[in-house]
């Protein structure tokens, strides 16, 4: 994985991961991402969830996620794979619910501005009931899990790659409000990753964390504009590396095609 034990497939998924951010679209990685999961990248994994189409199958990445769900001992990469799988199978069900959420707090805000005191309560209630229900989801129990385990990493081995975890965890999840604390953290993440680049500036690990930080919105964290293209020009150098043998050795022996991503 990226934080620690870093190896070649690694560096695939980095490559691979800022080809799609700095094109902005997910099509030129699609097969590769896939190929790479079906090796065991956890992160592949997690990013072939994001990606797939909600018809695709692949047998050899879901043996590997049967085998997360089930094993006792789960670390925080595995726990966002789950919750993609989640996601990925039950998306439309899980917006739905957060648009009733919504819908539900809106409602409730005009009760009080008018003061219709006497159906408060009841809204108040309905909307408890349905926060219930989305705590509850296996994805949402996923991912704070995740953030959990990635927060306590960080603090037992001070490494702000697991702090740019935690940060990027809260911005997946669309009920999180992005408050002070996430962005404390954030700025605390680039400060950190600043002084592990410049003791260590061929770490690739640090470089993609560091300009994944830099080329955030700035309504999130206050980058200057030459960060910001400091932070898109790494991404654009790591975006341009070939693959290893490995992964395109892989990719000609499976004979990867558009079609083949799904897999029954």
């Amino acid at each position: 994985m990226l934080e620690i034990n870093f190896n070649k497939l690694d560096n695939d998924f980095i490559t691979l991961s800022c080809m799609q951010l700095v094109q902005n679209n997910t099509d030129d990685s699609k097969i590769p991402i896939t190929a790479l999961a079906e090796m065991g990248q956890i992160n592949a994994i997690q990013n072939y969830y994001e990606i797939k189409r909600f018809y695709e199958k692949n047998e050899y990445i879901d043996k590997q996620i049967e085998k997360f769900i089930f094993t006792k001992n789960k670390n925080f990469n595995h726990y966002i794979a789950i919750a993609n799988v989640y996601l990925a199978e039950k998306g439309y069900s899980v917006d739905k619910l957060i648009k009733l959420i919504e819908k539900q707090k809106k409602k409730l805000f005009v009760d009080v501005v008018f003061e219709f005191s006497e159906t408060i309560r009841n809204e108040m209630d309905k909307l408890k009931i349905l926060q219930d229900d989305y705590s509850r989801l296996p994805s949402t129990q996923a991912l704070a899990e995740a953030k959990k385990r990635c927060f306590e990493l960080y603090k037992k081995l001070r490494n702000p790659i697991f702090l740019l975890n935690y940060v990027e965890l809260d911005l997946k999840d669309p009920m999180q409000k992005i408050g002070l604390k996430t962005k404390l953290c954030l700025t605390l993440c680039k400060f950190e990753l600043k002084k592990w680049f410049k003791l260590n500036p061929t770490n690739i690990p640090v470089q993609y964390s560091l300009a994944k930080v830099l080329t955030m919105p700035k309504s999130l964290i206050l980058n200057t504009d030459k960060e910001q293209k400091f932070g898109y020009d790494i991404l654009t150098n790591l975006a341009n590396r070939p693959l290893s043998s490995s992964l395109q050795k892989y990719i000609e022996l499976r004979k990867f095609e558009e079609k083949d991503t799904i897999i029954k």
